[in-house]
């Protein structure tokens, strides 16, 4: 077995489609397959699971259990998950008590920490808790119910703003501290750079593992925790974090790619059953398209479905177990960030809502696995963590909504997501889940509304050790008040501070670089809320919510771009659909409009004494007027990027946006009419139609809709009239008949992805 691994981690800090399959994301569970992996989890939730499931008797027992209890297992599905069972207890470590918790790659223990350590990670936190009601850190916009001890939002890295020492060297002499630091690069391809903050970084602390992993020691200061008045409660964080190595690495181990952690216990897709069940309509059998699509569509409704079996083998006992690699912390150094929080509930408020479903951090903290330790709860009811992650698509046949339906849980335009099951949060329960999954806390409350109540935890977030970030190893700290009480804390220096003027003191704290107020850093929190806030939306839209597109009409702009406009036809006239017109021609290779532009400004910037004017009225104008023109581009590329928050397109001429937008009401165009396709409704009403497509440049998208800029909306109803003004006139013609458009039509636009809908109904012309 290899035991060295060094190659970064899946990460949710990525952009998902849905269409293509990712490698980095595991294919999507069917219905049935998830209820078995819950019926594993609740077995796994008794106690002594691990030697009850070697008892024959006792299975049998679960086995008739669970059949009775199924919903769309049959006995093969149950047998597999029990069989099943003795590869999870051989995955269970006796020593740390470390085992799969409700899901593959989330590990748990209710035994990890020690109760000397627990006793001392309480008295240490007592400390922070034993303070005045104004010094309190209630943490912003919980109502009072959320209390941070110690939180990576407060004194964060601030780019531009935050020194640090050189990364290569050991010096710490104040001399040496470098300028400020700069934000990582953000990408350009795609919506990539939404995942980096330009702003804000939490601050880990490096941690140096012993070669067998059972000790830890920091190589500096956790950021919040002052290491001198809270020396003590350091220390056994760092005891924490030795605890929480087997549980570490056994994540870490289950995240690699190569080692296939996620079982895949139903093999194929759903099918459809064909002994003994008549085959589809002959179409030459019917005498018109009316009669045939009824026949079709009835055929379809009602062919038996065969929902997807476990593998023909069964369980292979010793392939739940078996790992390729096993990721070791030995001997390394880690980067963990530090969270101490509380929720405190009361009679008079006495119902905590619960979280979001998030992951933790951005691309900046490269967070590969979060660990959660309850160490202490009082008067409060059972919570959980629900566990997600976005998934690659099934496979399916061309529009058969009805069987991904019944199969897979997913039909149009649901996100493509599997639920993974919660784990109940109870005190001395240590959990760590790979950063790849969201998570989400449930709802809780007081269970005697008559007296207070408490729950309390310390959350370790594990750097990718693949991935080094800047740390407190080379950031000073920033709390200015950290270096007051240094001062207060040496006799020599407070006698002689006592002997200064309040504005001299003032004066010489002025002069501390790299530190800031905690007004200022209770600032630079609420910003760095807002923009993770911000993040979290986009981070469900982009990647964990990404749409189910089950029809194969999903087209992206460069599909169609190059296709001609449709024909023009009244509305009471057939036309011959244009749906087959020529796309083969290559689009030309686009030429920067102001390249002329951009080489007189060069000129004029390299050499701006000397620089050499046009000769001649109409070629000085020719100059001015393009760089005019150059300026107003840079304007509305400036404008998209801070209504977007996204790098600002390329400057263009109207001439370019105006051929852009013509291609997008073409696609459109092209798009629907390509989804209008017969169907029983259209008889006597009329059917649904729902186009997808992409514009990334929203000033293109504006002119399409004949706008003077991009759209100031997400969402708009159109006239079916006003739409064909935009886009021209869209109908099909069928073999009898001609359908239309016939209601007004849904336009949703995104911004951010440039991608939109188009929806609305058609049908046959109303007479």
């Amino acid at each position: 077995m290899q035991l060295s691994y060094n190659e970064p981690l899946p990460s949710p800090f990525s952009y998902h489609d849905s269409v293509s399959q990712s490698p980095e994301l595991p294919h999507a569970k069917a219905l049935v397959e998830l209820e078995m992996t819950r019926l594993s989890a609740d077995i796994r939730r008794k106690p002594s699971w691990w030697t009850k499931c070697r008892d024959q008797d006792i299975l049998n027992k679960w086995r008739t259990e669970a059949i009775v209890q199924a919903k769309l297992m049959r006995e093969s599905h149950v047998d597999y998950v029990l069989k099943e069972l003795d590869g999870y207890a051989n995955l269970r470590d006796e020593e740390s008590g470390a085992e799969v918790s409700c899901y593959d790659r989330i590990w748990q223990s209710d035994r990890l920490v020690p109760p000397s350590l627990r006793d001392r990670l309480i008295a240490g936190a007592k400390k922070l808790e034993d303070v005045p009601e104004e010094d309190k850190d209630w943490h912003p916009r919980s109502e009072k119910q959320v209390l941070d001890l110690v939180h990576p939002s407060l004194y964060p890295l601030v780019y531009g703003r935050t020194l640090s020492y050189p990364e290569d060297s050991s010096d710490r002499d104040p001399a040496t501290l470098a300028a400020h630091l700069s934000p990582p690069p953000a990408f350009s391809w795609r919506n990539d750079a939404y995942f980096m903050s330009q702003r804000f970084q939490w601050l880990p602390t490096d941690f140096k593992v012993s070669e067998d992993g059972k000790s830890v020691k920091s190589e500096s200061y956790i950021n919040n925790l002052h290491p001198v008045e809270h020396a003590k409660l350091h220390n056994s964080i760092e005891d924490l974090i030795a605890a929480y190595i087997p549980l570490f690495e056994r994540t870490l181990t289950d995240s690699i790619p190569d080692n296939h952690a996620i079982p895949t216990r139903i093999e194929g897709t759903h099918e459809y059953e064909e002994e003994g069940y008549p085959g589809s309509p002959d179409y030459e059998d019917f005498s018109d398209d009316d009669k045939y699509d009824e026949a079709h569509e009835e055929w379809k409704e009602n062919r038996p479905l065969i929902m997807p079996d476990v593998k023909a083998s069964g369980y292979e006992p010793g392939t739940l177990e078996k790992r390729k690699i096993q990721y070791s912390l030995g001997g390394r150094t880690i980067q963990v960030i530090v969270k101490l929080a509380n929720i405190h509930l009361t009679p008079e408020n006495p119902k905590y809502p619960g979280g979001s479903w998030h992951v933790e951090g951005m691309k900046n903290e490269a967070i590969a696995v979060s660990g959660i330790y309850y160490y202490d709860e009082y008067n409060i009811t059972e919570s959980r963590l629900a566990f997600r992650t976005a998934v690659n698509a099934p496979s399916y046949e061309q529009d058969d909504y009805d069987g991904v339906k019944a199969a897979w849980g997913m039909t149009r335009d649901d996100p493509c997501v599997n639920e993974l099951g919660s784990v109940v949060t109870c005190q001395d329960r240590c959990i760590a889940f790979p950063n790849i999954y969201q998570h989400c806390v449930s709802p809780l409350e007081l269970a005697d509304k008559s007296k207070p109540g408490h729950r309390k935890i310390i959350a370790l977030f594990l750097v990718d050790p693949a991935i080094h970030r800047p740390s407190t190893t080379i950031v000073p700290p920033q709390q200015k008040e950290w270096h007051a009480s240094g001062i207060s804390a040496n006799p020599v220096l407070k006698a002689a501070f006592d002997k200064l003027s309040p504005e001299i003191i003032d004066h010489i704290d002025s002069m501390i670089e790299g530190t800031m107020t905690r007004v200022e850093a209770e600032a630079y929190r609420l910003e760095l809320m807002d923009e993770r806030k911000a993040f979290v939306a986009s981070n469900d839209e982009m990647f964990f919510m990404a749409p189910f597109n089950i029809s194969n009409h999903h087209i992206n702009m460069s599909d169609l771009s190059q296709s001609p406009p449709p024909a023009s036809a009244s509305a009471g006239t057939k036309r011959k659909s244009t749906a087959r017109a020529s796309s083969s021609k290559r689009a030309k290779t686009s030429q920067d409009p102001f390249a002329e532009t951009k080489n007189a400004i060069q000129t004029v910037l390299a050499s701006p004494e000397s620089f050499s004017l046009p000769t001649g009225d109409s070629e000085y104008r020719k100059l001015v007027v393009s760089i005019a023109q150059y300026a107003k581009s840079l304007e509305g590329s400036v404008a998209v990027a801070g209504s977007t928050a996204k790098a600002a397109p390329p400057p263009k001429t109207p001439e370019q946006v105006a051929a852009e937008a013509e291609r997008v009401t073409n696609q459109i165009n092209r798009g629907v009419t390509k989804l209008m396709a017969w169907k029983p409704s259209c008889k006597n009403g009329s059917a649904k139609y729902s186009f997808d497509g992409v514009c990334p440049d929203p000033r293109v998208f504006g002119k399409a809709l004949g706008l003077d800029g991009p759209p100031d909306f997400k969402a708009k109803k159109y006239t079916k009239e006003e739409f064909e003004d935009l886009v021209g006139e869209i109908s099909k013609d069928i073999r009898y008949d001609t359908l239309y458009l016939t209601s007004p039509v849904n336009l949703r636009y995104n911004p951010s992805t440039g991608e939109y809908k188009v929806s609305g109904s058609y049908g046959k012309a109303v007479r």
